[in-house]
């Protein structure tokens, strides 16, 4: 195979032979290696180097259709998106269903929902146009936050701090003018929320593709099913994981609140059964609240579309 298709330091194939099958995989000259892999030596660069080339191969089949004519790939990275109300009622579960793979191209972000592994689950997609991000700031310990010319931020936790560093760096470039930013002629004002089978982005508040047909899960019908019993939402959503865990541990507050009941006497019964009432209106509504945040963070499609576009990517 020709090596020669590999841009940028001429050794990377030789400490990453790995890049020349993904390099061909892309069909050509689709990654800026010298930006990807712009730091070379330290304390663990080479795994957090391997990750990356991780990244790119799980993402391969989804990022080979997506890109736009021109597009190329110059960072990689991997966070998590995960709001306090989520924190709140999951806890460390929270983490999982929301795992991205954040890619940097020429032309704009591509958020990628993905499981543990790093593969795309098939839903949550959504693009930040480079025209149409204000800035981006990174914390001390690392993540990022991407504030756009209009609408709410995204923050991402778990990037690592040398990626957050530098995908900051890269983004200043090209608001000095330092890099080219190729115009996509579609200009937009915010984040926006793309079709997992055609690519094509999707008008808030609306959940049917026009180009290819696909329907989606709405956040009203999301957060209803948690208000009635906390995790079926989450399965709605394909966030089983999540969904189990709030399901076991809904089973467990309501025997705990069951036996407390049955240890009252009979005449004493109402002053326990209008706390425990509280209480699960409480829970229920915190699951609701946190179910809908996550039904807004993109789109999980419920049938897909036969329209012109549609691919086969099928949610794990």
């Amino acid at each position: 195979m020709n090596t020669g298709m590999i841009s940028g330091p001429a050794d990377l194939s030789s400490e990453y032979p790995e890049l020349i099958d993904l390099v061909a995989g892309f069909g050509g000259e689709r990654l800026e290696l010298g930006t990807i892999f712009k730091e070379r030596t330290g304390f663990r660069i080479k795994a957090l180097n391997k990750k990356k080339i991780l990244y790119l191969k799980l993402s391969q089949p989804v990022l080979k259709t997506m890109l736009l004519p021109g597009e190329l790939i110059r960072y990689v990275s991997m966070g998590t998106l995960v709001w306090s109300v989520e924190m709140l009622v999951s806890g460390h579960w929270a983490s999982y269903g929301n795992f991205t793979t954040i890619i940097l191209t020429n032309q704009r972000f591509i958020f990628l929902n993905v499981d543990t592994k790093g593969k795309p689950r098939g839903m949550l997609y959504s693009q930040l146009k480079l025209s149409a991000l204000k800035n981006i700031s990174s914390g001390l310990l690392g993540g990022i936050k991407l504030n756009p010319v209009s609408g709410k931020a995204r923050q991402f936790q778990g990037v690592n701090k040398r990626d957050a560093k530098n995908l900051k760096s890269l983004i200043e470039e090209i608001s000095a003018g330092a890099a080219g930013m190729v115009s996509t002629g579609l200009e937009s004002p915010g984040l926006e929320h793309l079709c997992p089978y055609c690519f094509s982005p999707v008008p808030d508040q609306t959940f049917l593709c026009q180009k290819c047909g696909t329907t989606f899960r709405t956040p009203k019908q999301a957060a209803i099913r948690s208000l009635i019993l906390p995790g079926w939402g989450d399965f709605y959503l394909q966030n089983k994981v999540v969904g189990g865990m709030k399901m076991f541990g809904m089973g467990m507050v309501y025997l705990i609140l069951l036996g407390s009941l049955f240890a009252e006497a009979p005449g004493k019964a109402m002053e326990v059964v209008i706390p425990l009432v509280f209480i699960l209106i409480l829970v229920s509504g915190l699951n609701a609240l946190a179910t809908l945040v996550i039904a807004k963070k993109g789109l999980v499609p419920l049938q897909k579309g036969t329209g012109l576009g549609a691919t086969s990517h099928p949610i794990n």
